[in-house]
């Protein structure tokens, strides 16, 4: 029985593409580390020593926290380490990650609010309670207030924006988490749990609380995207979705939609511009243009043998190779669905029980009953209000041939 996280059911939402690479096929790549990930993993580092110190009585000042977190970024920096945005360097993010250590220690020393009971702690449940849809996480700290409220901690270094209200309501992770506490601790209840989100580059803290029934919704929601992941395995169905964070992705080298884009960054100018697939695509564009501006152009001699067959009363145009024939008829229309007059006529329909009859307002239908004479005059007189002439211009080609032929 497979077990399943927040993260592999993300990755499967995010990109079945990637959830397929990751889990299933595991293409061998060279393995990337983005500059934000990696940021991450050093702060949480940092973060756990700090707890993991105060639990054991060791006073731990601001400076010694940063000098750890420092220490930990020089020894685990690596070629591999991928910073996307030109705009900043590394150096930037390190900052940061600085930055948001300062304002945490500022924040919540002496960090004696709640006893930690754990850190970096897995937490594995069953969705069902019977032996399926096993889920597992790792908890970022979990902590215990004197009045027995828990709570369950989450730092995050996204540099991007604050969530919404909507956004933490609908949290998978951490009410996953709480599912799994909910599970280990006899005492812990939804009544007496709290999520709490830690936004250190903003040094902002949100806090919420989850209600059994939702819950147990959340846990029917899981089962379900469970399901569509296995229905996918089964039917080897994995398409790529295209996103933003297409550009952290480590599969790009062997993606469908990425591995020409990845590839073709790697050349240099002169190389670029002769590539096949980047010379097809600029043709394609080169050729649809042109299409485009004939088409314009076409528009405007059509209209022009239009005009001229009018003006000189005639109905073939003789040309070198060529005559046109050209055809204006005057037909009677009702008002499309896009005619702002065409909600009065709805209602007159309705009104005088014709909608079954004109199969949902189908107006050739009910031309065609004005043209028979099968709606009472009255009726007939009201709809004919709507009614207006419209031209329908064709022009056919045909080859002039030899008088003598």
């Amino acid at each position: 029985m497979p077990t399943y996280s927040h993260s592999k059911l993300a990755c499967f939402e995010n990109c079945p593409r990637s959830y397929f690479y990751r889990y299933i096929e595991k293409p061998e790549v060279e393995k990337v580390e983005s500059i934000e990930a990696f940021l991450g993993c050093r702060v949480h580092e940092a973060l756990e020593k700090l707890y993991r110190d105060v639990k054991m009585q060791k006073e731990v000042s601001e400076s010694d926290l940063i000098a750890y977190y420092n220490e930990r970024w020089l020894k685990n920096w690596h070629e591999n380490v991928t910073v996307v945005n030109p705009s900043y360097s590394a150096e930037n993010y390190r900052k940061v990650g600085e930055k948001c250590l300062r304002d945490c220690y500022k924040r919540y020393a002496p960090f004696n609010d709640a006893v930690t009971l754990c850190l970096e702690e897995r937490v594995s449940f069953y969705l069902n309670g019977e032996g399926n849809y096993r889920m597992q996480g790792y908890i970022d700290r979990l902590a215990r207030r004197e009045d027995g409220t828990f709570e369950i901690h989450d730092y995050k270094t996204s540099l991007g924006r604050l969530p919404m209200q909507e956004n933490l309501d609908a949290d998978r992770q951490l009410a996953l988490y709480e599912i799994g506490v909910h599970n280990r601790f006899e005492d812990a209840e939804p009544e007496n749990t709290e999520l709490v989100w830690h936004y250190l580059a903003f040094d902002t803290e949100f806090r919420r609380k989850r209600s059994r029934q939702q819950l147990e919704q959340l846990k029917k929601e899981t089962i379900e995207l469970i399901k569509t992941i296995e229905k996918a395995e089964e039917e080897q169905n994995f398409p790529a979705k295209e996103s933003k964070l297409c550009m952290w992705c480590e599969y790009q080298r062997v993606c469908p939609m990425q591995k020409h884009i990845f590839e073709t960054s790697q050349l240099k100018a002169n190389e670029y511009l002769k590539e096949e697939g980047v010379t097809l695509v600029n043709k394609f564009v080169q050729l649809r243009e042109q299409a485009r501006e004939i088409e314009i152009e076409l528009e405007k001699v059509k209209e022009a043998l239009f005009e001229y067959a009018k003006r000189k009363g005639v109905e073939i145009i003789q040309g070198s190779d060529y005559k046109a024939r050209v055809k204006i008829t005057r037909r009677v229309k009702l008002p499309k669905k896009s005619d702002p007059e065409r909600k009065d006529l709805e209602e007159l329909v309705k009104e005088n029980n014709l909608w079954e009859k004109v199969s949902d307002l189908n107006t050739n239908a009910l031309l065609k009953l004005l043209e028979n004479g099968a709606l009472p005059e009255g009726v007939a007189e009201q709809i004919r209000e709507f009614e207006r002439l419209e031209e329908e211009k064709r022009i056919y080609l045909s080859k002039v041939k030899e008088m003598f032929e």
